[in-house]
């Protein structure tokens, strides 16, 4: 069930699990999004209740579409664009992310030469 969160950890695990849901029964395309919204309460039910009143085609919603208007109200980008900030912060001994990714390259290069 979700209700709503202010921890976007919640909207991630949520998300997950519903995907999950959706393999283990081998949920049609079409019964996803009823699936997804059986699961809202209170406050997010409320959230769903607006949309299909203001949405002509909420009815009719795809997966991925749901998903989202889901995410813009529940995950929205700031959030995302922490997460991609503090991922790129990270470190492997002295070596940022972004430095990583540019000696992988070199790296490549190295093993090439190895087997040559």
């Amino acid at each position: 069930m979700f209700e709503s969160s202010i921890d976007r950890a919640d909207v991630e695990v949520w998300l997950n699990m519903l995907e999950k849901c959706f393999d283990v029964m081998n949920c049609s395309k079409e019964r996803k999004v009823r699936l997804a919204t059986f699961f809202l309460q209170k406050e997010a039910e409320g959230w769903w209740k607006f949309i299909l009143a203001r949405r002509y085609d909420a009815h009719t919603l795809d997966w991925q579409t749901f998903r989202g208007i889901f995410e813009d109200k529940y995950y929205p980008n700031t959030y995302s664009e922490a997460k991609r900030d503090e991922f790129l912060g990270l470190k492997q001994g002295s070596l940022s992310v972004a430095d990583m990714r540019a000696s992988i390259p070199s790296f490549h290069d190295m093993l090439m030469l190895l087997w040559i």
